[in-house]
């Protein structure tokens, strides 16, 4: 079915993620909740075909979902489901369409959630005198280097792995007419992992790749790296929270697999495994220079963090 008819269920579904995020950031009983909030939170659906999301805090707390973005979710994730659980019925597909939608949005969601809660944005403000927006393809001359930025991205995707993953595996979450159609409550990881290829996969065309050799410079690191990243942050955190050993080997297959469906359906050549197979010894020391950059941002955020700052597995 096209995008509009779903657009309505999938403004509820954001708003739901962050409401649910913020409750879960601002309850006293939480260990996320190092300090006090009052800001508001405000979720804006910008009409423009757009395939982005940005933060931004003022007076309030802003998060903008570009319709682009929601709509080439949507488009992905239909097609994927259509063609990798051909036997379930229309009714399972559809649910399990839902479901990794929900899970793609989330993680979106809660990385520009970690913008704003890991003191991105307030340091950026304090920095430049003036409230900045940070996205996709903002422009990069606001006072930090493209490294300084390209480490906060790297924070942000990491609370973001974490989160979704408590969002996909935490029990009380659990909606029972998903496990129920999938008969399978281990097939949740799996599930997982496809969401954020496809998410991933998606948000690539405001990245970029890991062949551009001047990807030093810009706002973000490459596309493919950041994934790989997050798949290590993922194997630690289903190790550590919840006794779930999953090796790069498994990811690695999953990644392969679910990069070949979704090129063939989007007639995209298939890049992207040839590419990680032959990661250049600049590109790896990069990635450690990223993590060991992060300690020096670590003691710039924390008087401007509202949440603890996780470890960058």
């Amino acid at each position: 079915m096209e995008f509009e008819a779903f657009e309505n269920l999938y403004q509820h579904i954001c708003q739901n993620h962050v409401e649910r995020l913020y409750d879960l950031y601002n309850s006293e009983i939480n260990t996320y909740n190092t300090k006090s909030n009052s800001k508001k939170i405000i979720i804006k659906f910008d009409p423009r075909e757009i395939n982005n999301a940005s933060a931004c805090s003022d007076a309030s707390d802003i998060i903008i979902i570009y319709k682009g973005l929601l709509k080439n979710l949507h488009k992905a994730t239909q097609l994927f489901i259509e063609r990798e659980y051909q036997l379930l019925t229309d009714d399972e597909k559809a649910t399990i369409s839902f479901f990794v939608f929900s899970i793609s949005t989330h993680f979106i969601i809660c990385h520009e959630f970690a913008h704003l809660y890991c003191g991105h944005c307030d340091l950026l403000n304090k920095i430049n005198n003036k409230n900045v927006c940070l996205r996709l393809d903002f422009d990069s001359d606001i006072g930090i280097t493209p490294l300084d930025h390209q480490a906060l991205e790297m924070n942000a995707d990491a609370v973001a792995a974490c989160r979704t993953t408590d969002y996909v595996l935490f029990e009380p979450y659990h909606h029972r007419s998903i496990i129920e159609s999938i008969h399978n409550k281990n097939m949740a990881v799996d599930l997982l992992l496809k969401a954020m290829n496809i998410t991933f996969f998606v948000l690539r065309s405001f990245m970029p790749p890991i062949s551009d050799i001047y990807f030093e410079t810009r706002s973000h690191h490459p596309a493919l790296l950041r994934q790989i990243m997050n798949n290590q942050t993922l194997i630690k955190y289903l190790q550590t929270e919840y006794g779930k050993s999953i090796s790069e080997k498994n990811i690695d297959e999953h990644f392969a697999s679910d990069e070949k469906t979704l090129c063939e359906l989007f007639y995209v050549p298939l890049n992207a495994e040839h590419y990680k197979n032959n990661l250049s010894q600049v590109i790896l020391e990069h990635e450690q220079k990223l993590r060991t950059h992060w300690n020096s941002l670590y003691n710039k955020l924390a008087p401007f963090s509202r949440s603890e700052l996780p470890p960058i597995f």
